[in-house]
């Protein structure tokens, strides 16, 4: 997988650090001889990838800085809209029982664009009168609507339905393409709910403590941090923060605790236009796409304090990678325990996500809501129940979101337990081949299958023993053999090596000068049958592929419309070019995505195993 190798920053800081280090252990280097092998060190750090922020790097570094940011000191500091019953307590203090129980979804809306699924009634919040629910602050509700204005922003009717699944604390689960407006809305809806809750929780625990009552009420969690925001680059994280800021305020904005740090470390970088990429690859790709990242925010009354501590910030901001690091660098990993008393996930861009590794996501999922591995500095009279208890999985509210619909993406969202779920799906009538500039015949082969665990053999045995067989009678030269798994594609290279085909083979970890040297030889070259590649390999590339004639898909991509942008690449002199996808019972929704609902119906129930569509 290439990456953009991120520039070292504050030289002489780590050059000093690592000085220190070096004369312990090699006394006898004067300073220039240490200066001089700190930085080959460096250097060759940079080769190999970016470098890993040390462990020091998640605590506090704010030595040296003026900016202080103040707490609350007595109750008469509480704004007075800081209730009991809040949408969030509502929501934290309900008995396990209520929690625990889960509806099945049902369709509540549905046209051609989209779908509305939801297994409970919700509470309208918001309505399309527009004025601000009693639950958000007025201070709030005014940068929300000087936002809406600047950037020429409309609310419709879908994004009220998001923000009420949103402000009810259900599982809001958004799986569709969406415009770049619709997107600017989706990201401004979920900051404004997450800065709510923030202000709520936050609040709502000093107002307990100042008033001293001689019942306990239990409004805290094992630790501190309630919010835990996933992003696979550093650029859409950046742009959460100030927007999260903006809502606060001007104060907020202008008071901040690390900010020069966090300007150096989330610093912009441009990335290079080239117009045979589509649009949608600098979508994903603008920016810094540094993908190991985490920082701690801790709020306070007039200002916001960046680099906290994480047992005591509000809000985790992170990259799947990054909170894998800091745990992985924990002792015993207890690192995880930042994780124990998160209340709400918020997921963007999870099909990104699936791309770059998503036993990460997975892994830190399973890792929420568990009993830290040592106590934290919390008042053990005033934790939920449901913590204590270890139910606090039920007490969670996940946001996703997902251009697409995808196997993982399913696994993920079993993995969420909260009762009340809203999902808003992209309705598949026509299907992603529609995007074809030509017609080409597309042949589909269905093989049996009996369970997930078994399918990449069966596939395998499928593809080497029947499907290879009657293609290569079929003398098909130039084919582009499209496998999304890595293993699969280490599999199928081994087969195909091993039985003298002529194959050119590239995968997310192949070289820039292998890449540029297979692209030309299959191009130039009509000796070859096969250039293999992987769905990471094109999903971090977007290269265009000369001289291709036929097309072979081992499963269907995730990103159906891949399907289509690899068509565009034929050219229109092809005159016998061809299509073959092999697929199995368990690719409903990608078969679904990909020629629509009628199409996927028939190959689903279809007894021929093979079909051509034209």
């Amino acid at each position: 997988m290439k990456r953009r190798q991120q520039q070292y920053q504050s030289q002489s800081k780590k050059t000093k650090k690592g000085l220190k280090k070096l004369k312990d252990k090699e006394p006898n280097l004067n300073e220039h001889e240490s200066h001089d092998k700190i930085k080959y060190e460096v250097s060759n750090i940079e080769k190999v990838g970016r470098v890993i922020p040390d462990d020091e790097n998640d605590e506090n570094d704010d030595v040296f800085e003026e900016v202080k940011i103040e707490e609350e000191e007595n109750i008469s500091q509480i704004p007075t809209d800081i209730q009991d019953n809040c949408n969030s307590s509502r929501f934290l203090q309900r008995p396990f029982e209520e929690a625990a129980l889960k509806q099945p979804l049902k369709i509540i809306e549905k046209n051609e664009k989209y779908q509305i699924q939801s297994n409970y009634k919700i509470n309208e919040i918001l309505t399309k009168k527009n004025d601000r629910p009693s639950s958000i602050p007025i201070s709030f509700w005014k940068e929300f609507k000087d936002f809406l204005k600047v950037n020429e922003l409309t609310m419709n009717e879908l994004m009220i339905k998001e923000f009420n699944g949103l402000r009810n604390y259900s599982d809001t689960f958004i799986i569709k393409h969406m415009n770049d407006e619709e997107f600017v809305l989706h990201r401004l809806l979920t900051t404004l709910h997450i800065a709510c809750h923030i202000r709520e929780i936050r609040l709502l625990r000093m107002k307990h403590t100042f008033e001293h009552k001689e019942e306990q009420i239990r409004d805290m969690g094992l630790v501190k941090p309630t919010v835990l925001v996933l992003f696979p680059f550093k650029t859409p994280a950046i742009i959460f923060i100030k927007t999260l800021l903006t809502i606060f305020g001007n104060q907020f904005q202008q008071n901040i605790v690390n900010e020069e740090r966090f300007a150096q470390e989330f610093r912009d970088v441009p990335l290079e236009i080239k117009t045979m990429k589509p649009k949608e690859f600098y979508q994903i790709f603008e920016g810094n796409e540094d993908d190991c990242f985490r920082v701690g925010i801790k709020f306070g009354m007039n200002g916001v304090h960046f680099y906290s501590n994480f047992y005591e910030s509000d809000l985790i901001i992170a990259s799947p990678l990054g909170i894998k690091t800091f745990i992985a660098k924990s002792n015993n990993g207890e690192g995880q325990d930042i994780l124990s008393s998160i209340k709400i996930m918020y997921l963007e861009s999870i099909d990104t996500m699936e791309m770059q590794n998503m036993s990460h996501l997975i892994e830190i999922i399973k890792k929420c809501n568990k009993i830290p591995m040592k106590q934290h500095a919390t008042d053990i009279r005033r934790v939920y129940e449901h913590e204590i208890n270890e139910k606090g999985s039920y007490y969670r509210q996940t946001i996703i979101y997902s251009r697409y619909q995808t196997p993982l993406l399913n696994s993920v969202i079993r993995l969420c337990l909260n009762n009340h779920i809203i999902q808003i799906s992209e309705r598949t009538i026509k299907g992603t081949l529609s995007q074809m500039i030509r017609t080409i015949p597309i042949t589909f082969y269905k093989y049996k299958t009996t369970t997930p665990m078994n399918s990449p053999d069966e596939r395998f045995d499928y593809f080497t023993k029947i499907f290879l067989q009657g293609y290569s009678d079929g003398i098909k030269s130039k084919t582009l053999l499209y496998i999304p798994s890595y293993f699969d594609y280490l599999r199928v290279k081994q087969y195909l090596n091993t039985e003298n085909f002529r194959c050119i083979c590239l995968c997310e970890y192949s070289s820039t000068k292998a890449i540029s040297s297979a692209r030309s030889r299959f191009y130039h070259e009509d000796e070859w049958e096969f250039f293999v590649i992987t769905e990471r390999f094109h999903f971090f590339n977007r290269f265009r592929i000369k001289g291709i004639q036929h097309i072979l898909f081992y499963e269907i991509p995730t990103p159906t419309h891949y399907v289509a942008e690899f068509i565009n690449m034929i050219s229109g002199s092809v005159n016998d070019a061809s299509v073959h996808i092999l697929y199995n019972h368990m690719d409903t929704s990608l078969l679904r995505s990909l020629v629509g609902d009628e199409r996927a119906a028939y190959l689903m129930t279809t007894e021929q195993n093979k079909h051509t569509f034209v």
